[in-house]
C-alpha cells in the first residue's frame, strides 16, 4: 500500500525547491539587469593601444548605440562588436526601466 504521507512529503519538498529555484533565477535575473544597467552608463572609453578596430558604445546622455574607434586593449566594457549587440544589451531591455540619466 503506498504511503501517502511519504508521497505528499515528497510533492511538497519538489514544489518548495522549484519554488526556491524560481527565486534564485529572478534573484540573478535582477542582478544581471543591474549589471547590464552599469555597464551602458559606462562613458565611452577608447583604450590605449594601437590596433584600432569600429565598436559601439550605448551614450546614455541621447539614449542610443554610437560608433566609435576602439584602440584594442584596456577601456571598459561599455563596448559591443555590433550596433544590434549594443541595443539589445542596453536599449531594448532596459526601456521605460527609469534607469535613463
Amino acid at each position: 500500500m503506498p504511503n501517502q504521507e511519504a508521497d505528499t512529503a515528497i510533492f511538497f519538498s519538489d514544489r518548495v525547491s522549484l519554488f526556491m529555484s524560481g527565486k534564485i533565477i529572478l534573484v540573478l535575473i535582477m542582478l544581471i539587469k543591474e549589471i547590464i544597467k552599469d555597464l551602458c552608463l559606462l562613458p565611452m572609453d577608447e583604450g590605449s593601444c594601437q590596433r584600432y578596430t569600429l565598436r559601439w558604445y550605448f551614450n546614455s546622455q541621447v539614449q542610443a548605440c554610437r560608433p566609435f574607434i576602439y584602440s584594442g586593449c584596456k577601456g571598459n566594457n561599455n563596448r559591443f562588436l555590433h550596433q544590434e549587440e549594443c541595443e539589445e544589451a542596453c536599449l531594448r531591455k532596459n526601456k521605460g526601466s527609469g534607469w535613463n540619466t
